[in-house]
């Protein structure tokens, strides 16, 4: 039996753009981008499709934002005015460094073999109407030797490593979003090759929301109110402060693009039981209170 602890196993569960432009802000700039919402909307819900994952390593910035500009295309019912990408989100990707691949980033961490498979921050950059969402990582799995003797023989198994959402739901009019993810699937399936079987405690998750940051929301709130089956709720206001950097690391080029800074209070969620539910509330401005009315709601729905 081998017993291996995933350093960071990402399951990303994980969209009109007339002319794409280069910001010219700088650092700590905003793009200005806005959710066309209530009364300016003439859809009652959109169902946002799911533009899965990518290989990112080899291709430079502009083609990676060009591929998320054309994602937002898909939805023009969504979006006032021209989508620029935030220079503060994106501005640190860098051309010809590495990209961590899900699958090798989840089983090696580090070196050549952690560059291979799907860019594993992919996801999330190809699905920008997905404003919030989690990025899950089961903890701590053992296998059995006698099926697979090797990390690298069970890297290749039926191990889930970037699932996807199962649906997600944007309703204009009430501006909030719902998000539906298949976890029983992903239990079932990782129970079909880990020994013993994983709990649903092991299943866990960190919050990412440079999307929603990427349409002018800038703060976020966990609603235990509207929340169950959660392990914990952190009892303050967050500023999404995530952004791409190139980093120092032990891979080809000597330095991967990342998503950094993402608040220690969002990270390692874990659920209770199914169905388990997250609601976040996003804001423009600080709000005074978390009871303040929220610009804009994303549910999280473990299914």
């Amino acid at each position: 039996m081998y017993k291996h602890r995933f350093p960071s196993l990402l399951m990303p569960l994980i969209f009109l753009i007339a002319s794409l432009q280069s910001c010219s802000g700088g650092p700590g700039s905003d793009s200005g981008n806005q959710l066309k919402l209530g009364n300016e909307s003439t859809s009652k819900l959109v169902s946002i499709s799911n533009n899965g994952a990518a290989k990112f390593l080899g291709k430079k910035k502009e083609e990676i934002l060009n591929l998320r500009a054309k994602f937002i295309a898909h939805h023009p019912e969504l979006l006032n005015g021209t989508y620029v990408p935030s220079e503060t989100i994106f501005g640190g990707i860098t051309d010809g460094k590495d990209w961590w691949g899900a699958q090798g980033y989840a089983f090696y961490d580090q070196g050549i073999p952690a560059i291979t498979g799907l860019s594993k921050e992919s996801g999330l950059i190809l699905n920008p109407f997905l404003l919030v969402f989690p990025y899950i990582q089961i903890k701590s799995v053992s296998w059995d030797t006698g099926r697979f003797p090797t990390i690298q023989e069970f890297s290749q198994s039926n191990f889930p490593v970037m699932p996807l959402p199962d649906r997600a739901t944007i309703y204009p009019a009430e501006a909030r979003e719902e998000i539906s993810i298949d976890t029983m699937k992903i239990f079932n399936q990782a129970n079909q090759v880990v020994s013993p079987p994983i709990q649903f405690s092991d299943i866990h998750f960190d919050l990412s929301a440079f999307n929603a940051k990427d349409f002018g929301y800038n703060y976020m709130y966990v609603d235990p109110s509207q929340s169950s089956n959660i392990n914990k709720y952190p009892n303050a206001v967050i500023e999404i402060s995530e952004n791409f950097q190139a980093i120092t690391a032990d891979s080809p080029s000597g330095s991967c693009n990342e998503l950094r800074s993402v608040d220690d209070a969002v990270k390692d969620f874990s659920l209770k039981d199914l169905p388990a539910k997250l609601h976040i509330c996003l804001w423009k401005e600080k709000p005074a209170s978390y009871l303040a009315k929220p610009d804009f709601s994303v549910t999280l729905k473990f299914q």
